[in-house]
């Protein structure tokens, strides 16, 4: 930016900021072409002022999400599924359903989710409840555990769950890979698609947990 044109931008910018304070755009350089006191983080221009409070907040909000942001126990707010063909929304497990998802420090996962209301047993030991029980109990339940990373991957924050034991035998040594989004409200989404079985039609889960 020339000298001149930065003294125009420090004028109008002066101004503009004492009106809006957010007047700054948070991007990866300073705009030649609108020399409006418009500076980016971490400018190498000598004489772009420094970034405001407001800026300094809004520039901690866009960071990528860390494993760090993870830590802790998360109940399960609800479980749905979209489809491409226009169908109505699904809930795999009701929609009241009930679950928790768990990361640990170290890089451990775990996560279950139940059908709500499920109906206990009538035999004290599950190997001995009739076989049509233990079915119903098996298909009202979800789990699965291993350890767990987080990546940025073609612009998107994901963690990928590296699966070691599960329920469904066919998990065991999968990659579990899930979109994750934190909204304002404090909640986490973690979302991916998959072909419906047997087409070519998408469905959209999202799982939608709080703290």
């Amino acid at each position: 930016m020339s000298g001149t044109a930065w003294k125009t931008a420090r004028k109008f910018g002066s101004s503009m900021h004492n009106t809006w304070a957010m007047g700054r755009w948070l991007g990866s350089s300073c705009r030649s072409a609108c020399p409006m006191a418009f500076t980016a983080p971490g400018c190498v221009n000598p004489s772009c002022p420094p970034l405001d409070g407001m800026a300094q907040q809004m520039n901690t909000a866009v960071k990528p999400p860390t494993a760090q942001d993870l830590h802790g126990v998360w109940t399960l707010v609800r479980w749905e599924i979209t489809y491409d063909d226009g169908r109505p929304t699904t809930y795999p497990f009701g929609p009241d359903a009930t679950g928790l998802i768990q990361y640990t420090h170290d890089g451990g996962m775990a996560a279950c989710i139940a059908r709500a209301g499920r109906v206990p047993l009538s035999s004290a030991s599950v190997r001995s409840a009739p076989e049509a029980e233990r079915l119903a109990a098996f298909e009202s339940f979800f789990q699965y555990a291993g350890r767990y990373e987080v990546r940025q991957h073609e612009g998107r924050a994901q963690v990928v769950h590296h699966v070691s034991h599960a329920l469904n035998p066919n998990f065991v040594g999968s990659d579990q890979i899930r979109n994750m989004d934190f909204a304002a409200d404090g909640t986490l989404t973690l979302s991916a698609s998959d072909p419906v079985p047997g087409s070519t039609t998408l469905r959209h889960h999202r799982l939608i947990w709080r703290r």
